[in-house]
């Protein structure tokens, strides 16, 4: 318990031909860890089932933390090379064997998921609940994913002031809360064309990761209030009373943008 994986880059350099279980970081029956400003890529499966993700939390854990990562299911690996869902409270479940005192009822409970920037998750799910209970999911940027899934009773979700291509779905008794979200449905492309994506015009080349923000209107102060988040993606302070939409907290004046991050991933 109360571990703590911050500021690594975790990623794959070819995929995995295995139909084992494929996780770049996997954090299983062990509560309160925190997993805080990492670089997660290319976790690619191209054996068995070919669904892989970047990093769960589960097997009856509790109070898990991620915060401030950069999660890119597909970096340099192509997107045909595997099922990739970014982060997770549940992952692909867990073997009763491997689950905190043998119980595996709930995956994980009390798990918080805010500014984190998850990319290029064509073919899955940028956030994947299963079976995780009173899970906070806030001002997360999603793009290029098919949204988030909430999946399995008891799984429980506040989603709240998150940017969020593709959709929220609640799957198999999974119920997700939803507040001053934006969801852009047409905003997911396995061949990097965004045609219909209102996301293109609102910043300044969200492609790469440059999110300075071109029309604010819908984005500055127009999230809700949450005792959940203290800071932005680069740890800078809220703004008081201004809260903005997404992990960038552009009302506090204050600089932040990931644009080095992604530079460092393309070479």
């Amino acid at each position: 318990d109360f571990g703590l994986v911050e500021n690594n880059s975790l990623y794959h350099t070819h995929g995995r031909d295995t139909a084992n279980p494929v996780t770049l970081l996997n954090i299983n029956a062990a509560s309160n860890w925190v997993v805080r400003g990492n670089l997660i890529a290319d976790f690619a499966k191209t054996g068995g089932n070919r669904i892989s993700f970047g990093a769960t939390m589960k097997g009856n854990s509790a109070d898990g933390l991620f915060e401030r990562n950069v999660v890119i299911c597909e970096m340099h690996l192509p997107a045909d090379e595997g099922i990739r869902g970014g982060l997770s409270l549940g992952g692909g479940g867990t073997g009763t064997a491997y689950c905190r005192d043998r119980d595996c009822s709930v995956e994980h409970t009390r798990g918080v998921i805010r500014n984190n920037i998850i990319y290029n998750c064509s073919h899955d799910v940028g956030i994947y609940l299963n079976t995780a209970l009173y899970t906070g999911i806030y001002n997360n940027f999603l793009f290029n994913t098919l949204g988030i899934d909430v999946r399995f009773e008891p799984s429980t979700a506040a989603i709240a002031n998150n940017i969020i291509s593709g959709r929220v779905k609640d799957r198999d008794g999974g119920v997700a809360i939803l507040d001053k979200n934006i969801i852009a449905t047409d905003c997911v492309s396995t061949n990097g064309k965004f045609t219909d994506c209102p996301l293109m015009d609102w910043f300044k080349d969200v492609k790469k990761m440059d999110l300075a923000v071109l029309k604010g209107d819908g984005i500055k102060n127009k999230a809700s209030a949450s005792q959940e988040l203290k800071d932005d993606f680069c740890g800078n302070p809220l703004a008081p009373n201004q809260v903005d939409i997404g992990p960038l907290q552009y009302s506090n004046g204050q600089t932040c943008r990931p644009t080095a991050i992604h530079a460092q991933t393309q070479q």
